[in-house]
């Protein structure tokens, strides 16, 4: 929590800055996320793991922006991050002769948010590129399975346990993009981008990380002051 505290102080005081720019931007972001291990396994958890494949998920959230410098910018916000993993399809084959086709998706959802620096490499140009890095506190929601069986579907919700599930992780992340200012108001961005969770996602025992790689698109728009000189 002092962690948090700390940021939303330093928050505070880049808000004071009246003469530089501010901004919000709305986004949506879309990935592949699967989980690593950091411990030696057994033989058969080791096949479990090799039968693990990336899933497809996604974020939604806003961000507040601050100019610091020329071009130097301070984000921070909210989103609602969708993270998880997917075994590959298995066919069950029963001793009567029956057989069946099955898979499973796993689920977590986490409230992020986003504390980085933003560093855009030239000025008064549409097209900008930047890159940028920083770190996120998040706070684990909930999560569900969903099991997929001869094509039929069977999702189960699972609320947060203190004794399963970390209710606070830290996740490092960078990315790297382009901005297209419309205007000296409106800019639309889009960036690759890359998440890893440092803190366990369980704590009775197995060591597992969540990890992420995709895009992001979103649209920015001024406070005040210009976002362009």
């Amino acid at each position: 929590m002092k962690f948090i505290f700390f940021f939303v102080l330093l928050f505070a005081n880049f808000v004071s800055f009246g003469q530089l720019s501010s901004s919000i931007d709305v986004l949506a972001g879309f990935n592949q996320s699967f989980r690593v291990y950091t411990n030696d396994f057994t033989p058969s958890e080791m096949a479990r793991n090799e039968s693990e494949i990336p899933k497809f998920n996604y974020h939604l959230g806003v961000n507040y922006n601050k100019q610091l410098a020329s071009l130097l910018h301070f984000k921070t916000g909210v989103r609602f991050v969708s993270m998880g993993y997917k075994t590959m399809e298995n066919d069950l084959v029963f001793g009567d002769g029956g057989a069946t086709t099955i898979q499973f998706l796993y689920d977590y959802l986490f409230l992020e948010i986003p504390i980085n620096l933003r560093f855009e490499f030239v000025e008064e140009k549409k097209l900008t590129p930047y890159i940028e890095a920083g770190l996120s506190p998040n706070v684990y929601l909930t999560n569900r399975a969903i099991q997929i069986q001869n094509g039929e579907r069977r999702i189960y919700e699972r609320m947060p346990s203190a004794v399963d599930f970390e209710k606070f992780h830290l996740s490092v992340n960078v990315a790297a993009g382009i901005n297209y200012y419309s205007d000296t108001e409106t800019a639309l961005f889009f960036q690759v981008h890359y998440n890893r969770h440092l803190t366990n996602l369980v704590n009775n025992g197995g060591v597992e990380y969540q990890l992420a790689y995709g895009l992001e698109i979103g649209v920015r728009r001024s406070i005040g002051n210009s976002i362009r000189p």
